[in-house]
């Protein structure tokens, strides 16, 4: 009997195992969004989507574009987007449905899953016969002499309309007084910011990327470029309302960038819904984080990412399977 009794528990636990491998390599869809084609965080969300398919293909990540601030609503509703990149102040925003999320319904499924990456300073380019022609230095000049300057900048929703406009709006002008210069702003993805520029039908371009901005470096291979830096009272102005720090492009890092440019920074962060089971979520994780060194190769952006860092700063509370990984790896109680 007691013979008997074993190999009934040993049969029901070797069936109970087996069934959870089967569950566990069930095939998972998800949709990740990112940013703009041409951009970063483009890049590096398919680039991860391919690893994480690769390590284990029961995880079919489609990657598709987005914007800096809207992803984080979107992942958190999930109907269009399970993963995303965002950005801290973003998320928190989201969760609590202030600017830019005043009257949308809050975030309340949006987690985090890692961050410690992709360091996206505001830039702004402007061409340099334009900066001669006013003697434009800096963001503080336009509003001086407000100038018949052609803005592009991203598309609404995204980090890069977002922040540039709250730095017009601290120089105290907004879109409608460069209307009333004579000029006007354009909201288009990269690969149109960059034609409009080179072709001559713009003057000034905004991105919230990781320097060098590749977009800028394009833009130059054609037409001289100047950047501009903000003053430090404006870089306060960020970081108290905005969650950026002070971040310094250095000389040379652009073709004829004769100085260091001064302006503000912001770190992304991978955040998901709720709702993806948690031993999705966990692996996930565990692939990024244990393949450190390839999630560098993917673009400049992602070339600070440290593993050991993955669970800082991420703005809003980590994923449970996020949580689950960074407890066994010893970096959370």
């Amino acid at each position: 009997m007691q013979k008997w009794r074993f190999i009934w528990i040993f049969g029901l636990l070797v069936t109970m195992l087996l069934a959870a491998s089967v569950a566990s390599s069930e095939p998972v869809n998800l949709t990740a969004i990112s940013a703009s084609p041409g951009g970063g965080w483009f890049a590096i969300m398919g680039a991860t989507a391919e690893m994480i398919h690769e390590k284990d293909p029961s995880i079919n990540i489609k990657s598709v574009p987005g914007s800096g601030a809207s992803n984080a609503l979107a992942v958190s509703l999930g109907d269009k987007a399970q993963l995303g990149f965002t950005f801290p102040p973003f998320a928190i925003a989201a969760v609590n449905a202030t600017e830019p999320f005043e009257g949308k319904p809050k975030a309340t499924k949006l987690r985090a899953v890692l961050a410690s990456f992709g360091s996206s300073p505001i830039q702004f380019a402007m061409r340099k016969d334009f900066a001669d022609k006013y003697g434009i230095k800096t963001i503080k000049d336009i509003a001086q002499k407000k100038p018949p300057i052609r803005v592009v900048t991203d598309n609404p929703g995204t980090s890069d309309e977002f922040v540039g406009r709250k730095v017009f709006e601290f120089y105290g002008f907004n879109y409608k007084d460069i209307d009333k210069w004579g000029g006007k702003v354009t909201l288009t993805g990269y690969t149109d910011a960059k034609s409009l520029i080179t072709d001559g039908h713009a003057d000034m371009a905004i991105n919230n990327i990781h320097d060098p901005s590749g977009p800028f470096v394009e833009m130059q291979l054609s037409v001289p470029m100047v950047h501009l830096s903000m003053t430090d009272d404006c870089l306060d102005y960020l970081f108290k309302n905005l969650a950026h720090v002070p971040h310094t492009i250095p000389k040379n890092t652009y073709k004829g960038q004769t100085e260091d440019i001064k302006t503000a920074t912001m770190f992304t962060v991978l955040v998901a819904n709720e709702d993806v089971p948690e031993d999705v979520i966990y692996r996930i994780t565990k692939i990024i984080c244990e393949n450190e060194a390839r999630f560098r190769t993917f673009a400049p952006a992602a070339r600070a990412f440290t593993a050991k860092k993955a669970h800082l700063g991420t703005g809003v509370f980590l994923h449970p399977g996020a949580r689950k990984y960074y407890i066994e790896t010893g970096q959370l109680k």
